[in-house]
């Protein structure tokens, strides 16, 4: 059982009890005992909305007595959902299609996320908010992939060539109707300085059913490294990746000594130890034995756990420099070999910047070189106005 929760408002531990409780006889008896004392009600819908987990809430609140709720939260939940399963049908349908498409050329294609991850994590893909597609296949079949969603009404998002293709690991494509297709050769970018297995990914992987169809999808071991790495990334700002996770670690039984060897390959297994102990402490999913060591014996962890905590606890804020700079350091910091930590430090700096990006010089190949000076005096002169704003204030 969970000894209390690292966040402070009442409506967020009221949120995170609503959704530990899919599992435990003990916490549905504590929820009852919640929804007696008062809650700011548009704050817990105003977070799990952000948050991604209005299915979860509505899965657990619709099942106590109605008296209990407010007026307008039920009705509110129960229209939020039927929305939220129409779109989550609608893009069921689009990616079988796409996935049809994919075949008729002769591409290997396999799904992650999206509607997948909602059949792994919680076998309905009403259980799961998700907003566009994410398609692994070959780089080797990128073009043909994109001639096949064209014929579909999608169009890419930016021009790619082969510069792009070396330094990114997806292509987005928008289609007319305003459906959204990702299509990955890798799954994380070469800033993350953490190669994944890929053509090990292909051979593992597993076929699950969705919409009527078998499809191939990745091996929970490798999705659950992937999961870890990719809330990493993002620094674990959505409880929605954390409930996965606890999601995937109840489910059928991973093979942990795997993992476990395997992050160590990679050097990361701060990381992965980051998302379990967030599940744990959060959701109350258990540790397995062979991390169980690595995660007490690392003192950094529990400090980056607390900037996860503050930050679900807090309303999102418009991204700054410093903000920037600060998303950069978290990444090093899961890194546990010095080696990995530097590799990240050098592609933040000098990572040829996206062609949606913001940077005030895009240099040809030949000139990347300068983004080694020219990036961190931009990040450094972004954070000393920033300072000099907060000291004017």
């Amino acid at each position: 059982m969970r000894q209390g929760t690292p966040l402070q408002r009442r409506e967020d531990r009221f949120l995170l009890l609503v959704l530990a409780s899919r599992h435990d006889p003990d916490l549905v008896r504590s929820l009852t005992g919640a929804l007696r004392k008062p809650l700011d009600w548009r704050r817990v819908l105003r977070q799990a909305d952000r948050h991604g987990v209005v299915p979860l809430l509505w899965a657990r609140l619709h099942e106590v007595p109605k008296e209990s709720l407010p007026s307008g939260v039920a009705p509110h939940l129960r229209a939020a959902c039927a929305f939220i399963l129409r779109h989550n049908l609608a893009l069921t349908a689009e990616l079988v299609a796409i996935l049809d498409g994919l075949a008729e050329a002769g591409i290997q294609a396999a799904p992650f996320k999206g509607p997948t991850l909602a059949m792994t994590a919680y076998g309905n893909i009403a259980l799961r908010s998700f907003s566009d597609l994410d398609i692994l296949i070959q780089l080797s079949d990128l073009h043909r992939a994109v001639s096949v969603l064209e014929s579909r009404g999608y169009e890419p998002a930016v021009r790619f060539d082969a510069q792009y293709l070396a330094s990114e690991c997806q292509l987005r494509l928008i289609s007319r109707q305003g459906h959204v297709a990702e299509l990955h050769w890798q799954l994380l970018e070469k800033s993350f300085s953490c190669p994944l297995d890929i053509a090990g990914l292909w051979a593992r992987m597993r076929k699950i059913e969705l919409a009527g169809r078998t499809v191939p999808t990745p091996g929970n071991e490798d999705l659950f490294l992937y999961l870890c790495l990719h809330g990493a990334k993002h620094h674990w700002d959505r409880l929605e990746w954390i409930c996965s996770i606890a999601e995937i670690v109840r489910g059928p039984a991973l093979d942990w000594t795997e993992i476990h060897v395997r992050s160590r390959r990679l050097g990361c297994v701060r990381a992965v130890c980051l998302g379990l102990l967030l599940a744990n402490r959060l959701l109350d999913a258990p540790i397995p034995r062979e991390f169980q060591q690595p995660l007490t014996g690392d003192r950094v962890i529990p400090a980056l756990a607390a900037h996860v905590y503050r930050s679900l606890d807090e309303q999102p804020a418009r991204t700054s420099a410093a903000e920037r700079i600060f998303h950069h350091y978290f990444l090093i910091r899961c890194r546990e070999r010095p080696i990995d930590k530097w590799r990240v430090a050098i592609h933040s700096c000098a990572r040829t910047p996206h062609p949606e990006s913001k940077e005030l010089v895009i240099l040809p190949r030949a000139l990347r070189f300068l983004y080694y000076v020219l990036r961190p005096l931009r990040l450094a002169g972004e954070c000393a106005a920033f300072a000099w704003r907060w000291c004017l204030k």
